[in-house]
């Protein structure tokens, strides 16, 4: 889980399903991220020590025009678990199948700018976890049809704001949930040690954290290891996971294909259309409206520092994002 500690004077203004709402650091009052420091098994794992303030969801101080939410209900921290051994076992299941799906929404990334009606760019230090890099407008932009998520390596900020580091972050200003979903998307992530690139889903700001669902994440030091996670409780002071690592391609040398399908009774992970993990328990909440989160952290108690290894600039590409429903 990402530590976040509250910024009382940012608001960003993010329109969900065609109504505006607003958010606090981009957040809603209780709202709170977890980043899988739990590197979890198939097993459950819990925390409820809450010694800082935890904002959802690797938010960043947006850009400030409205009225802000109430401050967001601190949230605990979570101790990274080391991965199994030996390497779990995917679940078995067959290829995810398109029919019966409509499309809800979606973006092929084929224009020169970011869709504004369907995305916001999060400004500001990442405030959580250690985090050492600052989320900027000029590192998010579309190239060759995609949408790309550039970090660098250069001071940006002042005060107690610099950091060493820039990326970028977008969020869905459409919604996903509500009834029985399917999520398309095509990624490249970025290798180095300590980048961490996530490609998941939280509460809209009317709701509290949990529930999350991570579509993938990626740590730039472990390239071949897929990381998928739940997150459920009735508030961050019960919140559970459920998750599970395994090894497969090479996340930052090639594309891969994520599909996520879920309803009310499982969520199912499908990597370049194979099954790979699959929950069927303690799904509740699984059906919540959630925005789309699409980022690269650097630094932070999962990856850890970069190092004389990292190379800069670095790029995290993705060629689509599609939402299906039924």
């Amino acid at each position: 889980m990402k530590n976040w500690i509250a910024y009382a004077a940012s608001v960003f203004v993010i329109s969900a399903c065609g109504t505006a709402g607003s958010y606090r650091n981009f957040i809603g009052s209780g709202q709170g991220e977890n980043k899988r420091n739990d590197k979890k098994t198939q097993t459950e794992t819990e925390n409820n020590t809450a010694t800082s303030e935890l904002n959802l969801a690797k938010q960043r101080r947006p850009v400030p025009t409205v009225t802000p939410y109430a401050t967001p209900t601190p949230m605990p921290t979570v101790t990274v678990t080391p991965a199994p051994s030996p390497l779990p076992t995917p679940s078995t299941g067959g290829t995810p199948d398109i029919s019966g799906w409509t499309v809800a929404w979606a973006d092929e990334f084929n224009g020169d700018t970011l869709d504004v009606n369907l995305w916001g760019k999060y400004l500001g230090p990442s405030p959580r976890n250690n985090e050492k890099n600052y989320y900027t407008a000029d590192d998010v932009y579309l190239s060759n049809g995609k949408l790309v998520i550039r970090q660098q390596k250069r001071v940006y900020g002042s005060g107690t704001d610099q950091r060493q580091y820039t990326s970028g972050q977008v969020i869905s200003k459409k919604l996903i949930g509500g009834r029985p979903t399917r999520v398309d998307i095509r990624v490249k992530a970025p290798r180095g040690q300590g980048l961490h690139s996530g490609y998941w889903a939280y509460p809209n700001a009317s709701n509290t954290w949990p529930p999350e669902i991570d579509f993938l994440e990626v740590i730039g030091s472990q390239p071949t290891t897929g990381n998928y996670t739940w997150h459920y409780g009735s508030d961050w002071t019960s919140h559970k996971s459920i998750g599970n690592w395994f090894p497969g391609p090479d996340f930052t040398t090639s594309f891969n294909d994520i599909t996520v399908e879920y309803d009310s009774t499982k969520i199912v992970w499908y990597l370049n259309g194979q099954e790979r993990f699959r929950v069927t328990s303690n799904l509740a909440q699984v059906l919540n409206s959630m925005n789309v989160l699409l980022d690269t952290s650097i630094g932070g108690d999962w990856p850890g520092l970069p190092d004389s290894t990292t190379v800069f600039p670095s790029y995290n590409e993705i060629d689509y994002f599609r939402v299906y429903v039924k």
